[in-house]
């Protein structure tokens, strides 16, 4: 495992501990409450960061269009980060992990479409199971979810 893959894994196991906490946290407040502190301390840390390392200077020589990037994927994650904490706020963490793995499939396809690039027929085939697993695993989630709710609704027995 190279030192890439090796970020991305503990990145994996921060993201699963993240879940966790904001699905605790779902039960006390808003889910845009949440998202909201989540950019917005997020922010303050990443500042921070460039603030202990020297670096927090370098803003002030962004130009127009790095501020426009910066501002773009900004945007894209906050949308992020809304959406996901309204799905964590209604669904299983497990379920809402599970469709998040279609990203891998929907960033493949975007790659291939912003640079033209080809895939392998294992590579297709990857995401063809990737989306089945995806698309099995929604349909599974909302079954589990009538069945709960009729367990809810049914007469207690005594």
């Amino acid at each position: 495992m190279g030192q890439g893959e090796l970020m991305v894994f503990i990145a994996t196991l921060l993201w699963a501990v993240e879940m966790v906490i904001a699905k605790k946290l779902m039960g006390k407040v808003s889910s845009n409450v949440a998202a909201f502190g989540r950019m917005f301390f997020g922010a303050i840390v990443m500042l921070s960061y460039l603030a202990v390392t020297g670096k927090l200077g370098t803003i002030a020589s962004l130009s127009g269009q790095q501020i426009g990037w910066v501002a773009l994927t900004s945007l894209l994650l906050f949308g992020y980060v809304t959406c996901y904490y309204t799905g964590l706020k209604h669904a299983p963490a497990s379920i809402v992990a599970g469709i998040l793995v279609l990203g891998s499939v929907i960033t493949s396809l975007l790659y291939a479409i912003i640079d033209a690039r080809r895939f392998t027929l294992e590579q297709i085939g990857g995401m063809v199971f990737i989306t089945m697993a995806v698309l099995t695993l929604w349909y599974m989630a909302s079954k589990i979810r009538i069945r709960k709710e009729a367990l809810l609704l049914a007469p207690e027995e005594k």
